[in-house]
């Protein structure tokens, strides 16, 4: 007899969706896409799978591209893991920064660990991630992050042969587009539906790095897109975006037949995860073409959770050229009043809704400044305490905040609604396997099935033929699900019996305590092993090889060459050029004309290419006889990284700009003759499609200037100083020739580390 439990208490649909291809399953049976929410903590996770999240998305406190934040210790996520495997729910966990090749090893060790634990999958930004997890951990399904900066279908494609089972989208799609990229793509496609955006394109933005080093794709952006910024005619936020919102767009995304529907926002805390996917699954639900009746209900759901104004981001046109909120910074929520006074302990207020103990209100001055924010803790109305106001009545607030007179109140958090799960009941499992339990007479022999895992383990025990009251297939799965007590989780139970066997209670206890203290030695000296086998980079000493360096120098239209250079021009410029540089951005809607452009540009003599996103790889297979080299916004900052690129056929690789000094060493010491490095020039440092309210010179509240370029597809910011970097011997250098360029130079981050 053979009884195969699958993925303990895991319901039938969860198991039906298991065997078959998402993507298939969606465009064929109009399921409905999953939701997916953002966790910075057990409790939010919680709270989001208690409000009706399928899922939920994560990282620990190191290489998640939100380490400024609360993350989870490896306990906690152990613990989400062993919630969601045995509730038919899903964790994504997040390892999407850059590394250099001196943390590598660190990255590999947290790999070995994330091994045993199981997400579902791991999103990623690093291309040396992306290799490592491919090549040594097969067990992880890769999800390839929204800062891969993927925006057509060519790009999904791309990764879909080098492993990757899910892209999320750059937030920069329309809606158009992204039906013509979910219609032309093999693989799951996952979009943000709600929450704070980016001005800037995905993955490539370094204002954040340019203003002091820390970097956006690093976990640490500062933000600066949110400060305000100053010209001759006026001043303003001329980056700051509008919160993005999608609760009258959802019945497009279900009729589409998009995989995943993901909510931003790990920065946040449960009461407004929890109000959030409460509205998203009341849309998600409501059957098709009613959903019209729920979406007011939504809203004054949504309403509770705090953020900027509501807009439908880049999703359509109209949405692009007022995505960008201007004239106010602040972070609004709820409005239920404005001030009336305010008094040194205090304010009064005239309120529109009703005010709780334990609400967070911001006060927002009338300037659209980020105001001040706190927690009521003390409240009068005739100045009698209440713990809850009326609506439209005179309530005076206690807090030690500046108050600015005037001020728009808005509730921005509500008192936390704790998840009724207790935390404490749930096991911690690190390692998850499939097994196998075969019974026979003197013991058992279990075996872990997994392919990356293959181990067996015989004991012996006092089994015997039963003359009366046999071992059940019951009996059995019951006390092998128990290894969850020791630190082990089932994927799949596969129990075979080849008889009628007797066996005490305390005998199957004791066998199953001893296979669980063997199988996590195993396991761990499995993973250990493992470990070692996989290859180090380490550093050696630069050498000038003698190679002839070539200098490559970018002109932008109508720039003249200085003669005596390598030649890089666009690849509609029709200037003579030695190398044509691919668009940074191509819709999916102009992809058949870019194919035609190069293939024209061929037939005109050109033999090199420069990519500048993924797509571009993916593009020019399709030609024989040709060299790509890789651009600037392709983030090459590790030797694994390097390798894979070379692999995808890249014969010159530019090193990711933000590097520091040893990190463009430790790359060079393997890959000296390939590797270019940006050595002067102004580097764009944020590129958009939304429409930004200024062109030309800009300054910011510091002094520094700043120029914002507008062509026919994108907005560019570039700084006035331009990088000047001292050559490295025998490497090959690339130049940015900019009109107007400045006279001043900075070594950017080189003689710092890189944040």
């Amino acid at each position: 007899t053979i009884c195969t439990l699958v993925h303990s208490y895991l319901p039938f649909s969860q198991f039906f969706h298991s065997q078959f291809p998402t993507k298939l399953l969606n465009s064929v049976m109009h399921t409905i896409p999953e939701l997916l929410a953002p966790a910075g903590d057990l409790e939010t996770a919680l709270a989001a799978f208690e409000s009706g999240a399928d899922a939920v998305y994560g990282g620990l406190s190191r290489f998640n591209a939100r380490e400024r934040t609360h993350n989870f210790s490896e306990t906690d996520f152990a613990r989400l893991m062993a919630y969601a495997r045995t509730h038919g729910k899903k964790v994504y966990l997040t390892l999407n920064t850059l590394v250099m090749d001196r943390e590598l090893s660190d990255v590999t060790d947290f790999l070995s660990l994330m091994s045993g634990l199981r997400p579902h999958a791991v999103i990623i930004q690093d291309f040396g991630i992306l290799r490592l997890i491919r090549e040594h951990y097969p067990e992880l399904p890769i999800h390839a992050s929204t800062q891969m900066a993927v925006h057509n279908s060519a790009g999904v494609n791309f990764l879909a042969d080098k492993g990757i089972s899910r892209v999320i989208l750059e937030r920069q799609v329309t809606l158009e587009e992204l039906a013509l990229i979910q219609r032309h793509s093999n693989i799951e496609l996952e979009v943000f539906i709600h929450g704070a955006l980016c001005c800037s394109l995905s993955g490539v933005c370094l204002f954040s790095s340019w203003m002091g080093g820390w970097s956006g794709n690093r976990g640490k952006c500062k933000q600066p897109c949110r400060r305000r910024y100053f010209t001759p005619n006026g001043n303003g936020f001329f980056f700051s975006t509008k919160d993005l919102c999608t609760l009258d767009l959802i019945p497009q995304l279900k009729k589409m037949g998009i995989t995943s529907l993901k909510i931003e926002g790990r920065l946040r805390k449960a009461d407004y995860v929890r109000s959030v996917v409460d509205a998203y699954r009341l849309m998600l639900d409501t059957p098709k073409g009613e959903e019209h009746v729920v979406l007011k209900e939504a809203r004054n759901i949504l309403n509770r959770a705090s953020g900027r104004e509501w807009s439908s981001g880049f999703f359509t046109q109209k949405a692009m050229k007022s995505v960008i909120n201007y004239d106010s910074m602040g972070s609004r929520g709820q409005w239920v009043g404005d001030v009336i006074s305010v008094r040194p302990n205090g304010f009064e207020m005239k309120t529109s809704r009703r005010i709780f103990i334990g609400d967070k209100l911001r006060v927002q001055p009338a300037s659209g400044e980020e105001g001040p924010s706190f927690i009521v803790t003390l409240m009068r109305e005739n100045t009698t305490p209440v713990r809850r106001s009326d609506k439209n009545v005179r309530l005076f607030i206690h807090c030690d905040k500046a108050i600015p007179q005037k001020g728009k109140v808005f509730r921005i958090g509500s008192p936390v609604k704790y998840p009724r799960i207790n935390v404490d009941k749930i096991p911690e499992i690190r390692h998850w396997i499939r097994l196998e339990i075969r019974i026979h007479p003197g013991g058992l022999r279990a075996r872990v099935t997994d392919p990356h895992l293959p181990h067996s383990i015989t004991l012996s025990g006092d089994v015997q033929k039963a003359k009366k009251h046999p071992v059940t297939q019951q009996d059995l799965e019951t006390e092998f699900l128990k290894l969850s007590v020791d630190g082990i989780g089932l994927l799949d139970l596969t129990v075979i019996l080849d008889g009628d066997y007797f066996i005490q209670n305390k005998t199957l206890r004791s066998l199953r305590q001893s296979l669980a203290g063997l199988l996590n030695e195993s396991l761990a000296a499995y993973q250990s092993q493992k470990r070692k086998n996989i290859p180090e980079f380490s550093r050696k000493p630069l050498e000038n090889t003698g190679s002839e360096p070539v200098t490559s120098v970018y002109f932008s239209q109508g720039e003249q060459d200085p003669g005596d250079v390598w030649i890089i021009r666009d690849l509609d410029d029709p200037a003579p050029a030695h190398e044509r540089l691919l668009p940074l951005f191509c819709p999916e809607t102009r992809l058949q004309a870019l194919r035609q452009s190069i293939t024209k540009a061929i037939q005109s003599g050109t033999q090199t290419f420069r990519v500048s996103s993924l797509y571009g790889f993916e593009l020019l297979k399709e030609f024989s006889g040709i060299h790509i080299h890789g651009g600037f916004s392709l983030p090459v900052a590790n030797s694994m990284a390097f390798q894979e690129l070379t692999d995808w056929g890249a014969d010159k690789i530019l090193l990711w700009p933000e590097l520091d000094r040893s990190g463009f060493e430790s790359i060079l010491t393997h890959w000296r003759d390939k590797a270019e490095i940006l050595t002067e020039g102004r580097l764009p440092i944020l590129m958009t499609r939304g429409v930004i309210p200024v062109e030309g010179d800009i300054r910011d509240s510091r002094g520094a200037v700043f120029t914002v370029v507008k062509t026919d597809t994108l907005t560019w910011l570039y700084p006035e100083k331009e990088i000047s970097i001292k050559p490295f011997p025998g490497v090959h250098q690339f130049k940015i020739f900019f009109r107007d360029k400045s006279t001043s130079g900075t070594d950017w981050n080189l003689n710092g580390e890189w944040k």
